[in-house]
Formats: structure tokens, sequence, C-alpha cells
């Protein structure tokens, strides 16, 4: 039997669409791997947080389209350029930003914001407006392969290792790393960040 070209096309789309998932998947379990494994090598630079923001939100360009959400960041003009590991922190932002659209509604909102809590720290947001979790998930959501929903029916793709990650890059710049949030309402995430981790 022969296949139409527009349920070819689909089938394609589907095919490519899981390879990626796959791996993306496994990029993620070697560098939790590498992480827990290797000792760090933190390179260390001076940069503007209104900048490193920018740049995270530039790279969910194509999805925040698709989805229709609002994407929006505020950077309080008091805070300094920052001492530390840009990668490690631009990852750990990524990882929490991609959360946030990811389980976001389309037309929902997630903002960005940095603010300085001290001389000596900041603080960086990220709230949507999200399906949110559930207060028991939230005690063990740092674990490894720790999902709220399971089954192969799942609405949301994954395993469970993103923000094990981000946690783990956030300890490695002296930085601490809380979510908070409420079930068909929305979560944030907070990154407490030195201004020089050096």
């Amino acid at each position: 039997k022969e296949i139409s070209d527009t349920a070819s096309q689909v089938y394609l789309d589907e095919i490519l669409t899981s390879s990626d998932q796959l791996l993306h998947s496994l990029t993620t379990v070697m560098e939790l791997a590498r992480q827990q494994t290797e000792p760090s090598n933190k390179q260390v630079s001076a940069f503007r947080v209104e900048d490193l923001i920018r740049d995270v939100t530039l790279s969910f360009e194509e999805i925040i389209r698709e989805k229709e959400l609002k994407l929006d960041s505020f950077v309080d003009s008091a805070i300094p350029d920052i001492i530390c590991d840009r990668f490690l922190l631009e990852q750990a932002l990524k990882i929490l930003t991609g959360n946030a659209v990811k389980f976001t509604p389309p037309r929902g909102r997630v903002h960005i914001k940095a603010q300085l809590q001290s001389a000596h720290q900041i603080e960086i947001s990220i709230a949507d407006t999200g399906i949110g979790m559930n207060p028991d998930f939230l005690e063990n959501i740092f674990e490894p392969f720790v999902q709220e929903q399971h089954g192969l029916n799942r609405p949301f793709q994954g395993l469970g290792l993103g923000l094990s990650l981000a946690k783990r890059y956030i300890e490695m710049l002296d930085a601490e790393i809380s979510i908070s949030s409420e079930k068909n309402v929305g979560t944030t995430a907070y990154i407490r960040l030195p201004i020089n981790s050096n």
C-alpha cells in the first residue's frame, strides 16, 4: 500500500523529532555523568548579566513564537558586572528557562528577573504560568530521573535529568538554587549567586 506524500512527511517529521529527543537525552546523561566524575575547571570572567539573559532568551525564539508565549526579562540596573564561569551559569539558565517554556501552555508567560540582593549577591528568577507541581514532588525535584508524571502517555517527554544538571552547575558557582511551585498556577526557579565567585 502506497503512502501519500503528506503522510510520508508526517512520519518523517515524527522520526526527526524522536531522533532529536533521543540525542538530547543522551547528551544530558553524558554531561551529568561527566560533571559527577571529572574535576571542575572553571573559566572565570567578568560579564554583564543583561547580556547573558539576552543570549539565553534569544536561544528560545523559535519555540516561543510557535507557542505564542510571552518571554520577557528585567535586570536591576544596580547590578555590576559579575565574575564567574559564564558558561556554567548560561547552561543552568537555559535548562531552567527551557523547562519554563516547555511546561507553559500556549499564550502563557515566562519572566526572567535579575535583582541585586546585597553588595555581594544577586538573585536571578525564572517564573512561568505553566502547569505547576504538587508540593510533595518538590522535595525530590533535584534527584536524577525524578518526574512527576510517568508512562508512555505522559504529555511531556524527557528523562528528568535537567534540574539535576542545573543544580550541579549552580553548585560549581558557589551559588544556590531553589524552586517554588503551585499546581495549575506556575513555577519559579531562584538562583542566588555571588557577584564574585572567583
